[in-house]
């Protein structure tokens, strides 16, 4: 989803190889790990490796750009924000304390950012089941006071959907939404996973 969020807004398929081999027209001269993408002429920050740190990094972006917003002599919020920040992420990185703080931290600055949690119901190799106890992600952004939304992962249309709407009620609100995307992975969580090690043909 971010590489097809990342070339819709118009990085080329010539840059995604750029970067990969960390060549000399590399944006990022080099100095990032493959499949790890950015540009800000874009608007679109480079890819976390350490897992969940983007979280509290969005929250802090999203705010800053709402204070742009803030009308200086009357300390209020102008009728819409345009730059809406989101953040994607799978439920393992939601086991993170960083998913924590960064929730917390967009809830009580009201910072308009989307969560876009993917529970494809493994982390690599971990099952949901022993992650938490709880209802999956969606449960945890109502405790904070977010908006949230649950939709069909599988369903491309009903995502988009629900990205929009999510977009709205940011830009309108100034606040952060969580959507959490529920869709089982098929296959290998990278080329160098194997599945059959953790679940059986039966389940998939």
């Amino acid at each position: 989803r971010e590489q097809a969020a990342l070339h819709y807004r118009g990085f080329s398929l010539e840059q995604f190889m750029n970067q990969m081999f960390s060549n000399e027209r590399d944006l990022g001269k080099g100095r990032q790990m493959p499949i790890h993408y950015g540009s800000s002429a874009l608007n679109y920050m480079t890819i976390s490796s350490p897992l969940g740190t983007q979280i509290p990094q969005a929250s802090g972006h999203a705010y800053g750009q709402k204070l742009k917003h803030i009308d200086a002599a009357t300390g209020e919020l102008a009728s819409e924000i345009d730059n809406i920040t989101i953040c994607y992420f799978g439920e393992g990185a939601a086991s993170e304390g960083d998913f924590h703080a960064g929730l917390n931290m967009a809830a009580v600055l009201k910072a308009p950012v989307i969560f876009f949690a993917r529970n494809n119901g493994y982390a690599i190799s971990t099952p949901a089941d022993e992650q938490f106890a709880g209802d999956g992600i969606a449960s945890r952004g109502v405790g904070y006071g977010i908006k949230t939304i649950r939709v069909d992962g599988a369903d491309a249309l009903a995502v988009f959907a629900a990205t929009q709407a999510a977009r709205k009620i940011c830009a309108k609100t100034g606040e952060p939404v969580l959507i959490e995307s529920i869709a089982y992975r098929l296959g290998a969580h990278s080329t160098s996973d194997d599945p059959s090690g953790y679940r059986s043909k039966e389940e998939e």
